[in-house]
């Protein structure tokens, strides 16, 4: 395997983290990590919650905000409030991100799932120790990276303090420790999940 680890970019909605959960359901019990879902009021989106890689049945990318309970509230890490901003709690994210992923490599799994990476996290320099500790652990890494573009669209959004310099810094740090896709239209989808699972299958059956 040439790199250890594997991520995805490309704009939002192009289909990154539904490719990563359709090829990783089959091997599941042998993968930690986390994803991010998408918090739904009606057809309107109102929020995002970080969520635990924990089986077939939970791993869903969007969830009602009437089927939220009280503890799945405390791992909203970005919301819109009722005057239409939106608010993120950078906290919550570095908090959950680092533990469902240490989690994981307690857990001797396989696999780890970061999806995704690239956003307000960057602020946190703690955060960057410990991602990059985990991406020269011996478990390989698959995720997503928030592009450029989708990173300038959010900091617009929400008046993100990070740099792009941040987001630049971690790719010059990971291109020598992953191999990074980026999906654009009009590409054969079919090649990309074809990778990925590839890179799945490779991952699960080292040291099995």
């Amino acid at each position: 395997m040439r790199h250890k680890n594997f991520l995805l970019q490309g704009d939002i909605g192009i289909g990154k983290s539904t490719i990563i959960r359709d090829s990783i359901i089959p091997y599941i019990d042998f993968v930690g990590g986390y994803y991010t879902q998408r918090v739904l009021d009606g057809e309107e989106k109102v929020g995002f919650l970080i969520s635990p890689i924990k089986s077939k049945q939970d791993y869903v990318l969007n969830r009602d905000i009437k089927d939220l309970r009280l503890k799945d509230k405390s791992r909203l890490f970005i919301f819109k409030k009722p005057n239409g901003a939106w608010s993120f709690n950078n906290e919550v994210f570095v908090h959950y991100s680092i533990k469902y992923l240490s989690k994981g490599l307690q857990d001797n799994k396989k696999l780890l799932v970061a999806d995704e990476l690239g956003g307000m996290e960057f602020q946190n320099d703690s955060f960057l120790q410990e991602i990059g500790k985990i991406l020269l652990s011996q478990v390989p890494v698959l995720g997503v990276l928030k592009s450029s573009c989708n990173f300038r669209k959010l900091k617009r959004a929400t008046l993100l303090e990070t740099s792009c310099k941040n987001l630049e810094q971690f790719k010059s740090f990971l291109s020598q420790r992953a191999q990074v896709i980026l999906l654009a239209p009009g590409m054969d989808g079919n090649e990309v999940v074809a990778q990925v699972q590839a890179f799945i299958k490779k991952s699960i059956m080292v040291g099995n």
